[in-house]
């Protein structure tokens, strides 16, 4: 088959008309085809700030975000689209929403799986009809579906794996391989972490064609046939090396381990997750077909029996899973790439189901064992995926009797169309999206608030936005101008995400460490150059007000410390280690730590707190314990108040405890908010565990009278509670105790920092941007050492003088 007949076109277009049905029906016309969950934080924010650094540097290739996370290795983001060929068309539309780019990307990118799925069916010879509703089920698949609007890197990549199908049928039957090196090499850009499974997808397949092709199999022949086969493969991998190097080495440097421990029981033993495959929105997504499907495959042909054992193995051997996901997790996201294996399977199935050449009784049994199988293994924690089998495989059975029994296929294609369908709606509509109406009225807002801002102050500084926190950490408003110190990302500065976390104590609010998001931890606000809060959150001590719109404000504080820095106060790592949590946050903003010895005349000014425990025990639901640790137990979320002695009001206040019991998540997270500032700690087998068993709070508010405790529903065991309080009148003119550096905005741009500073004495210079390898430092026009200082930032000894 080489070219389309008018059936197939019609055909065609009845599959892409019902899946634009399938979305406007998910989405309406109310709502963004995105989701809240890392869509709108990640999919839009990322690709926008690529582009705007794009315009500002004109850097094709950059290798430096200093707008994010305080400065971020550029490739830390490679996982977001970094040089992803789908988003590059967004750079010659730059008035193009990026969101609205995204959204037509994402629909764009199904609509082309559909075509070549279907194209490359009709090419191995499958009737039209049978293209028609194999296709279908592409089409429907809960995982396309989901992630088209939610993380769209789990399916981008689709269209490119779909191209080295053809590839492999090109190589393999007229010897050229300049389809498959291109499509490997833009899988690989467009996602490198689900490449490695397309790959290995293209060589499951490279290998079930040659056992087709090759009569008598033999070692000389397999690797005759098999190395030539895979250079192009090795052609495209390492000309998408330009991203792969940089990636492994940030990905070394930088990946955080997902803080959850799993059992080698669970990875060594088998377990049958049917799950993988159908119905799951982070699985395969197709239908309960898939598993007659793939038992009729297992026939006496040795190419049959290979493809079936690659398609069950991953399902039934954890093993398999853990592997393919990097030995991070086990997560059926890794399979997504095996849909298109899937869906050949499926269409080769229908054939020899419409020519009789199923086994029913067959199917039936092992189907029915493998459902057995897998309801022994999950009914406790996937009831509703037990059911949902069960009642697919008894409507795909019955259908099957009644087609052969009236001798009319629409017996059974009428209910697995509309099983299809259902799924796709139900699995779509499970996403809370996002209403346009408040998407564009709040974008619009907070851009006219920013650019306020800059065009009134155009030093340099950083801006800590509390509006939608979750939403906008990587998002970058107006220009380049716009500079802060939140970041999430799977792959981050881990120096700079353990100083966030474990130095500066600032409060784990989300399930994922990953996000680093504003807080009103003054004394990190102080020390990373936040000169502007904006948002609806109270004042801290010393921001001012100095602007408001629709009941969002802007608050400015002069005393922050500058972007970079020197100082003759030098404090050693190990003086460093001697000072108690609370102390540690104050020397940093007096001291440069470094490795070297200490010389400073650094004298906290922190007051510790005798806790009084009969402030928690006014409430029914805590109890002291023996061991001095407190029981709380609440039904649901329970709040109370606790007022200030005068003496403690507004100060800035230190509070730390232990959480010594987390809970399984059929109860939920653990989560405790004082003030503004909430801690959680996620349930023991969320796959992204937090560990946060140490709960800290830094408050510092204007007017600080009280304190309004909010504990979540579930268990609690805290103990080790420690109070402490600093006088924030000790930390105005910080900024005028270092010497300056002043930063040229106009040489500033893209991988470039450049400025000048007077440096009065001796001693250290930092600048608040992590430390990472690979950075190039001139001073005065020649090259010089740098170091890790803060145990996060960089750093160099500095002599007095201009420089």
């Amino acid at each position: 088959m080489k070219t389309l007949n008018k059936k197939d076109i019609l055909y065609l277009g009845i599959i892409i008309l019902s899946f634009l049905g399938i979305v406007f029906v998910i989405s309406g016309t109310t709502f963004l085809y995105g989701s809240n969950l890392d869509w709108i934080s990640q999919h839009v924010t990322f690709p926008e700030y690529l582009r705007t650094l794009f315009y500002e540097s004109h850097e094709f290739f950059p290798d430096f975000a200093l707008n994010i996370g305080s400065g971020q290795n550029i490739y830390n983001f490679a996982y977001y689209g970094l040089f992803n060929p789908l988003l590059w068309l967004s750079y010659i539309m730059p008035k193009v929403p990026m969101a609205q780019y995204i959204t037509t990307m994402s629909i764009g990118t199904v609509i082309a799986d559909i075509i070549l799925i279907y194209i490359f069916l009709r090419k191995k010879e499958y009737d039209s009809e049978i293209c028609l509703f194999s296709t279908i089920c592409l089409a429907c698949a809960t995982c396309l579906n989901m992630h088209s609007h939610r993380h769209i890197m789990f399916i981008n990549y689709m269209p490119f794996l779909l191209l080295g199908l053809f590839g492999v049928d090109k190589k393999l039957d007229d010897n050229k391989g300049w389809l498959l090196s291109l499509s490997v090499f833009l899988m690989v850009l467009t996602s490198y972490y689900y490449s490695i499974a397309g790959i290995l997808v293209l060589v499951i397949y490279g290998i079930y064609k040659y056992l087709i092709k090759t009569k008598k199999v033999t070692v000389q022949s397999f690797f005759k046939v098999g190395i030539p086969f895979l250079m192009p493969i090795i052609v495209g991998i390492l000309a998408s090396s330009i991203l792969i190097l940089p990636t492994m080495a940030a990905i070394l440097n930088s990946r955080e381990a997902t803080g959850i421990t799993i059992p080698y029981k669970d990875i060594l033993l088998p377990n049958v997750h049917l799950n993988y495959i159908f119905y799951d929105n982070y699985g395969v997504g197709l239908t309960a077909i898939v598993i007659p499907a793939v038992i009729d495959f297992f026939k006496k042909k040795k190419e049959n029996i290979f493809m079936g054992l690659c398609l069950t193995l991953p399902v039934i051997f954890p093993l398999f899973n853990y592997v393919m996901n990097g030995t991070m997790y086990i997560s059926s996201k890794i399979l997504i790439p095996f849909m298109p294996l899937y869906i050949l399977l499926i269409a080769e199935f229908l054939k020899n189901l419409f020519k009789n050449k199923v086994d029913i009784k067959k199917i039936f049994f092992y189907s029915t064992l493998a459902l057995i199988f897998f309801i022994i293994g999950n009914i406790t924690e996937a009831r509703f995926y037990c059911i949902g089998v069960a009642f697919n495989l008894i409507v795909i059975f019955v259908s099957i009797l009644l087609m052969r029994k009236y001798k009319n296929k629409a017996f059974f294609l009428v209910p697995f169309v509309i099983t299809c369908y259902v799924c796709s709606i139900t699995s779509g509509r499970m996403d809370q999206l996002i209403l346009k109406k408040t998407y564009n009225h709040n974008y619009k807002e907070m851009k006219e608030i920013i650019k306020y801002v800059t065009t009134k102050d155009n030093s340099f500084y950083r801006i800590s936005n509390f509006e939608n926190i979750a939403d906008n950490p990587n998002r970058i408003y107006s220009n380049i101008d716009y500079r802060t110190s939140t970041v999430y990302s799977s792959l981050s500065n881990q120096d700079y995400n353990h100083f966030y976390y474990d130095i500066m104590d600032n409060p784990v609010t989300h399930r994922n460490r990953a996000l680093t998001t504003s807080t009103t931890n003054e004394l990190f606000l102080l020390l990373t150059n936040n000169k502007y809060i904006v948002g609806r959150t109270k004042p801290l001590y010393g921001y001012k007000e100095i602007y408001e719109k629709d009941g969002i404000k802007v608050y400015k504080n002069n005393n922050t410390l500058p972007f970079a820095f020197a100082t003759t106060n030098v404090m050693s790592l190990s003086d460093f280690n001697k000072l108690t949590p609370f102390q540690q946050q104050e020397a940093l903003l007096y001291n440069i730590i470094t490795d070297s010895i200490s010389y400073n005349n650094y004298v906290s000014y922190i007051q510790n707190i005798e806790f009084d425990s009969d402030i928690l025990l006014k409430n029914k639901f805590i109890k002291k314990n023996a061991d001095d640790s407190y029981t709380i137990k609440v039904d649901n979320t329970n709040k109370f108040t606790i007022d200030l002695p005068e003496q403690y009001q507004n100060k800035i206040l230190f509070i730390s405890f232990k959480m010594n019991m987390n809970q399984t998540c059929k109860i939920g997270d653990q989560a405790i908010k004082i003030n503004n500032s909430k801690n959680k700690l996620t349930c023991r087998e969320w796959i992204y565990y937090n560990n946060n068993t140490e709960f800290s709070y830094t408050i510092s508010e204007e007017n600080l009278t009280k304190l309004t405790i909010s504990i979540n529903k579930g268990m609690y065991n805290i103990s080790d509670i420690k109070v402490a309080y600093l006088d924030p009148a000790t930390l105005e003119n910080i900024n005028k105790k270092v010497d300056k550096f002043l930063v040229d905005t106009n040489s500033t741009r893209g991988d470039y920092i450049s400025g000048s500073i007077d440096v009065t004495k001796n001693g250290y210079f930092m600048m608040t941007v992590p430390y990472d390898e690979g950075f190039h430092i001139m001073l005065d026009g020649k090259p010089i050492e740098y170091e890790k200082v803060d145990e996060t930032f960089i750093g160099f000894e500095i002599q007095k003088g201009h420089h």
